[in-house]
């Protein structure tokens, strides 16, 4: 489901300067509207057989609370799972929990997993980074996907290309994360000789 993050990021670039207006605020809303992007779904509440709609994961990574502050989007799939807060429990820390614009804050908090996940990249191939006419592309989505983000300005400056952003970024980037950025590029090169071969 990565392509929404694609989506929520460019449209936050490509609004017009007089037409501008706040993500943060508008954010509350995807889940209902979706941005055209996420379809909106329903899910039952297993405790106590309700059905409620489910908010976006453009949503829930944005209104993170600040113990996930520098989990990039890789990190909060791989790391945390999504849960619904039991009535008849304790409480859950507040450091778990949603920050106060999410449209769920009441009803949902994140919780670290006992073991990590491998992410599965849902939606269509991530581009590849040895095509030149797609090389822009390939660095905003790794930015998207790599870097802690709060808001899409916190990615790139406006004035900046995504490649020399993305270069900014490597310098400073976990070695971890960018041993995923080399296996995402190896699984297309994979392909790539099975493809020469069959």
């Amino acid at each position: 489901y990565w392509p929404c993050f694609e989506v929520y990021v460019d449209r936050y670039f490509w609004i017009d300067e007089d037409v501008q207006i706040s993500l943060a605020d508008e954010a509350c809303h995807i889940s209902e509207n979706a941005l055209n992007i996420d379809n909106v779904l329903l899910e039952r509440v297993e405790e106590d057989n309700t059905v409620c709609a489910k908010s976006s994961v453009v949503v829930d990574y944005e209104f993170r609370g600040t113990y996930y502050g520098h989990y990039c989007v890789w990190d909060m799939i791989r790391q945390t799972k999504i849960l619904y807060l039991k009535r008849d429990r304790k409480p859950v820390p507040a450091h778990f929990r949603f920050k106060g614009k999410h449209p769920d804050c009441l009803n949902k908090y994140i919780k670290p997993r006992s073991s990590f996940h491998v992410p599965v990249l849902i939606g269509s191939p991530i581009p590849r980074r040895d095509r030149p006419e797609i090389y822009e592309r390939y660095c905003k989505i790794m930015l998207i996907l790599f870097k802690p983000w709060r808001t899409p300005a916190d990615l790139k400056l406006e004035s900046q290309l995504w490649s020399e952003a993305f270069n900014t970024f490597c310098v400073t980037c976990r070695c971890d994360l960018l041993q995923i950025m080399e296996n995402i590029q190896f699984l297309h090169e994979c392909k790539d000789s099975r493809d020469d071969h069959f």
